[in-house]
């Protein structure tokens, strides 16, 4: 009798087991097991997958328009670059930006509200996805206008299309439509201002003839302009002899702190002087006046050229299409 009792005891434990294992598998098949709603199925954890980006044909510049009420068509397919372009005016606060379309160029300039800095971007049509222009045509916009533009472009935007329209008369507005990866286009319809600014002369950003030139990584650059910005409000550059090597200086308000950067190795930071013997250099520069460069690098590298008859130019390029050059006021220093 107690053996039987036994027998059933081990049985009974055997079909436990069974049933347990038959509820483990249970549940993982219904993980497994996609969960499907009214909307399709249901997404798991973890971050959605990316849309894919629809990439856009490069053609450059066209013989005809799309449209022959367009008298400039302009189509990129990196809206993102557009914008980062436009943050150099934004942070320099410029109340005006110039368009200059041309069969063969794009320009784009304006004046910082100090009046001692001058920006002019050049833009390469001949890599941007489309491009039409028969003949040049000039139009100025307020930062604040294309600001409510610039602030809708995300990661989501795929393309940045202008559309100029034909007029008999002045032209009065500009198209700009932004396309996004569902491929719904948001356009908007902005005023062209009345009153221009004068357009710069290009050779004044011409990086031939000045003394010394160097290039220094942009976040490198937006970084020592904040340090020095929070104890002064001048920065010295200077080479005491053709030999020496480039130095950055800085006296902190009351004279409490005297800073000096040394540049040790001339190749990091692909150093040129045209000193000669028995000569030196010394500028300055207001700190206020080149902190918006600064800020709005990223991690594009600038290169600077300064002279003391001339005004501080730096050069970015943010790709093979768009390059930014910006003209400051100096002190002289000698």
């Amino acid at each position: 009798m107690k053996k039987r009792v036994e027998s059933d005891s081990s049985s009974s434990d055997t079909d436990d087991e069974k049933s347990s294992a038959s509820e483990k598998k249970s549940r993982e098949d219904k993980k497994k097991q996609k969960k499907v709603t009214k909307d399709g199925p249901k997404r798991g954890p973890g971050r959605p997958k990316k849309v894919p980006k629809k990439e856009l044909p490069f053609r450059g510049i066209l013989e005809e328009p799309r449209n022959k009420a367009h008298v400039v068509e302009f189509l990129y397919g990196e809206p993102g670059v557009f914008k980062r372009m436009w943050q150099f005016f934004k942070l320099m606060s410029a109340d005006k930006i110039q368009f200059l379309f041309t069969p063969d160029d794009i320009f784009v300039w304006g004046i910082d509200h100090h009046r001692k800095s001058k920006l002019l971007v050049t833009i390469n049509p001949n890599n941007l996805n489309e491009y039409y222009c028969a003949s040049p045509v000039e139009i100025c916009l307020s930062d604040k206008n294309l600001e409510a533009i610039m602030n809708k472009i995300d990661k989501t935007q795929e393309s940045i299309k202008i559309l100029v329209p034909k007029s008999d008369l002045t032209i009065c507005s500009v198209s700009f439509i932004l396309t996004n990866n569902l491929d719904i286009a948001t356009r908007d319809i902005v005023d062209v201002g009345a009153d221009k600014i004068n357009m710069f002369d290009e050779k004044e950003f011409d990086d031939g003839g000045y003394t010394i030139a160097f290039t220094l990584p942009g976040k490198y650059f937006k970084k020592m302009i904040t340090d020095v910005k929070s104890i002064s409000n001048k920065l010295m550059i200077k080479q005491d002899s053709p030999d020496s090597p480039l130095v950055f200086e800085h006296v902190g308000r009351g004279n409490s702190v005297a800073t000096e950067i040394t540049f040790n190795d001339s190749r990091v930071i692909n150093f040129s002087s045209k000193l000669q013997n028995d000569e030196s250099f010394c500028i300055s520069l207001v700190v206020d006046y080149i902190k918006p460069i600064g800020s709005a690098l990223a991690n594009s590298a600038i290169c600077i050229s300064v002279d003391e008859d001339k005004p501080f130019l730096s050069i970015i390029k943010l790709n093979e299409i768009f390059e930014v050059r910006v003209l400051t006021e100096i002190i002289d220093a000698r």
